[in-house]
């Protein structure tokens, strides 16, 4: 077994990893969000064990791109510390397998680690947290497929992961640097143009112009968008502006910008 932790709490963090060992089990450490979210975007581990001893946070990068891959997952046990445990049972929409008070009994974690292996190799997550629709769209993720009004659309891995955290927070902003640490595992700034192109792709492919009644929004400095705009009525950014600059990089410009020069028609 190949298991991946994650604490900021060094002497946690050894002593877990150190008892792991003992008992036959190959442990990679973490102590950086974005290393750790990356390692697991490259790799397949048995089982993942993150330690919150700083509060539970929902938007941690791990937690946020298992919401989007349902692919090979691997079971997640969260430790957490009593206080911490009314908000960890929410934390069961994020795909979290097994929670784990702190303080904890080492032999006690070990055995949690393989009844929770071994009661994921015989049933996974309910079909409902594993489709989307909205609209014409329907998203399977366990088959990473997207269909439009019947028809299939061939999406790549990183397309279908954006699309699914797009989608599955409809008619919310969903930040930039959220997106690229849950699908590249990298800051914003390192991944950025990319970022915009697979939005570009994505608007392109799925026909997020209105064609079927859904757009996509992008708001510069702020994120993307999915909503549907009826014509009862005009759904609005939630944070819209008077006037908002556009960098001429832009991808959302539905129509083509007519550039006019010096004494041309």
């Amino acid at each position: 077994m190949n298991l991946a932790v994650f604490s900021k709490d060094m002497t946690r963090r050894d002593a877990i990893c150190s008892h792991l060992a003992a008992n036959g089990i190959a442990v990679d450490r973490f102590d950086d969000e974005t290393t750790f979210a990356r390692a697991l975007t490259r790799r397949e581990f048995d089982a993942i064990l993150i330690s919150m001893e700083r509060g539970i946070d929902p938007q941690h990068p791990v937690l946020v791109h298992r919401a989007c891959h349902g692919v090979q997952r691997a079971p997640l046990i969260l430790i957490c510390s009593p206080g911490d445990s009314l908000d960890a049972v929410d934390l069961l929409d994020y795909e979290t397998d097994e929670i784990v008070l702190a303080p904890i009994s080492l032999p006690e974690l070990l055995l949690r680690l393989r009844l929770t292996s071994r009661r994921l190799q015989c049933t996974r997550s309910s079909v409902d947290r594993e489709r989307l629709t909205c609209g014409p769209y329907r998203l399977d993720r366990h088959a990473s497929t997207v269909s439009v009004a019947g028809d299939v659309i061939r999406l790549t891995s990183r397309e279908f992961a954006i699309a699914w955290m797009l989608f599955s927070q409809f008619d919310k902003y969903v930040a930039r640097g959220e997106i690229a640490r849950a699908v590249w595992g990298s800051p914003e700034d390192v991944v950025s143009r990319s970022l915009e192109q697979h939005i570009y792709k994505l608007r392109k492919k799925l026909s997020l112009n209105g064609e079927h009644g859904v757009y996509l929004r992008t708001m510069y400095a702020v994120g993307y968008r999915i909503f549907i705009q009826t014509s009862e009525h005009r759904i609005a950014p939630a944070r819209q502006r008077t006037t908002m600059p556009v960098p001429a990089y832009a991808d959302d410009i539905d129509a083509p910008v007519a550039r006019h020069t010096a004494g041309g028609r």
